[in-house]
């Protein structure tokens, strides 16, 4: 985590995401506004979908693709309007577990992955991403979000959102403790992006010990003989 904020200055491929989404985020607070939505043409909306991480991990037919969010003759785009103002509307409210995956269900072709980049380029200090990147960083770092949630919600796509987003919360007043400054879920997914390239984070326990300290509900801790473990891998790979 230290060498992420050390580089933020000065990386290029950084500062090129931090510029896509700098204008991502600008898109969506033009498009998705109470009063812009009703007017949004097809080739807006499909422009800003476009434009986004979730597009080109997109395993899909094109063309069928468009069909199923918008109909074969766009027929669609008008209860489509209508659900994107819902979803601007609740997530100023305080978006909840049961609202995400009703906003699942009505938004044909919208995933959990693309549904939280909508969330989190539209609103990026409140809602964060969760899709296969997050996923991967979170199991690497030891959570087991199923695991944490009850009987009966396990598979639930909603209460999976909001039980990474109790981990984010974490790992994002991190950074802002190592930053000095406030930190969004933008910056937030664009550390999770940089660590999973690099490999094993050598910075884990201090971000879980700077977790632990500031905010201690939002990771569980883990266990002394695992803490133990990792640092011991950690000091062997490193030749400590």
């Amino acid at each position: 985590m230290r060498r992420f904020v050390e580089a933020l200055p000065s990386d290029d491929l950084i500062k090129r995401h931090q510029e896509t989404h700098r204008r991502r985020t600008a898109s969506a607070l033009h498009l998705l506004d109470a009063q812009r939505i009703p007017n949004m043409t097809r080739q807006e909306l499909q422009g800003f979908l476009e434009d986004t991480d979730a597009w080109y991990g997109l395993r899909y037919d094109k063309q069928k693709y468009w069909a199923k969010v918008f109909g074969e003759a766009d027929e669609r785009l008008p209860a489509l309007r209508d659900t994107l103002a819902q979803l601007v509307q609740r997530a100023k409210e305080g978006l909840t577990a049961a609202d995400f995956d009703r906003f699942l269900s009505s938004l044909p072709g919208i995933g959990p992955g693309y549904l939280s980049e909508i969330l989190a380029l539209r609103f990026p200090e409140r809602y964060w991403m969760w899709n296969k990147q997050v996923r991967d960083f979170l199991s690497t770092n030891g959570a087991d979000i199923n695991a944490e949630l009850p009987r009966g919600k396990k598979t639930d796509e909603g209460e999976q959102y909001m039980a990474a987003g109790r981990h984010l919360e974490g790992l994002r007043h991190a950074l802002e403790q190592l930053l000095g400054e406030p930190v969004d879920y933008l910056l937030t997914d664009l550390f999770i992006y940089w660590a999973n390239q690099e490999g094993p984070d050598p910075w884990a326990e201090e971000v879980a010990r700077l977790t632990r300290e500031y905010f201690p509900r939002s990771v569980p801790r883990l266990g002394e003989r695992e803490r133990n473990r990792r640092a011991s891998c950690w000091k062997r790979s490193s030749g400590a």
